[in-house]
């Protein structure tokens, strides 16, 4: 089920990517047993940092839980992507340039 509904989850997300520049940064997942120690806020600290020297925003979605996760590092609540098949609902967040 995964192998079919994988595209249709990419499409749908896809086609909800800002125009403009930006960074994108994708699905990001740490091992259950490093998920306490910052290795997570570490990688998007680091991604928020390379968009930054770059100039530009950044861009990721996320499920509706880690809303407040990603807020902690000021990226917003864009629209919701609606997904198919019963995936759950991804938000689009978005930060602007320089944070």
């Amino acid at each position: 089920m995964l192998d079919e509904r994988g595209p249709r989850v990419d499409q749908a997300l896809e086609a909800r990517h800002p125009a403009e520049p930006h960074w994108y940064l994708g699905l990001l997942t740490v091992a259950p047993d490093a998920q306490v120690g910052g290795v997570g806020s570490a990688l998007v600290r680091a991604g928020l940092a390379r968009a930054d020297a770059d100039g530009l925003p950044a861009y990721l979605e996320c499920e509706r839980h880690r809303e407040a996760y990603y807020a902690r590092f000021g990226v917003a609540r864009t629209p919701t992507v609606e997904i198919d098949d019963g995936a759950p609902a991804h938000l689009g967040m978005w930060r602007p340039a320089g944070g």
